[in-house]
């Protein structure tokens, strides 16, 4: 038991650490051996358990989308789901860049990484179906994933854009996605 929790100990030091020189360095100066000297882990160590600097990376995101995404109990909302959406991205730019970046150069290299995006993106998708066929009881859930995928490709699409130019009006481009997206 006392293994367990400082292997526990150890992991959650390490993300602290990788969280700390992601928002101080960026993805380019946040390397397995700066995460090891601020954390005070050997590299050993973190190779038990990350497979990878960019699984380390991984987890960071997923820890601050996931606290950044909380579904309420209830009906499925496209509004509420844009509206957090905007929010990760504005609050955590840099997360939502490398979150992107991993989306894409993750593909090449960990396939583990790639198939937890894909779960996190059907998860989005399916909860943006429910919503848009929450928001019309005529659609069809059919008609409406097509829809929710195009939906979330935008956000996305938008997202790299506000990313790359952050004069970029990000929010008065969602408010016309919303219309678009329910009619």
């Amino acid at each position: 038991m006392a293994r367990y929790k400082t292997g526990l100990a150890t992991r959650d030091r390490i993300l602290e650490a990788t969280a700390g020189l992601l928002a101080e360095v960026g993805p380019e100066g946040t390397t397995i051996q700066a995460i090891c000297d601020r954390s005070d882990v050997r590299p050993g160590s973190f190779y038990n358990l990350f497979s990878s600097k960019d699984d380390a990376i991984f987890e960071v995101l997923l820890e601050t989308m996931r606290n950044a995404a909380q579904r309420p109990a209830g009906t499925p909302s496209l509004d509420e789901f844009i509206d957090q959406w905007v929010r990760f991205v504005l609050d955590n730019p840099t997360a939502a860049m490398i979150y992107m970046r991993l989306g894409v150069t993750g593909a090449v290299n960990h396939t583990h990484i790639v198939d937890r995006i894909r779960h996190f993106q059907e998860k989005r998708v399916d909860y943006l179906a429910a919503a848009l066929t929450a928001a019309n009881p005529r659609m069809t859930v059919a008609d409406a994933t097509p829809r929710a995928e195009l939906v979330l490709a935008t956000l996305n699409g938008l997202t790299i854009r506000y990313l790359v130019d952050p004069a970029f009006d990000l929010a008065a481009h969602v408010e016309v996605l919303r219309e678009i997206a329910t009619t």
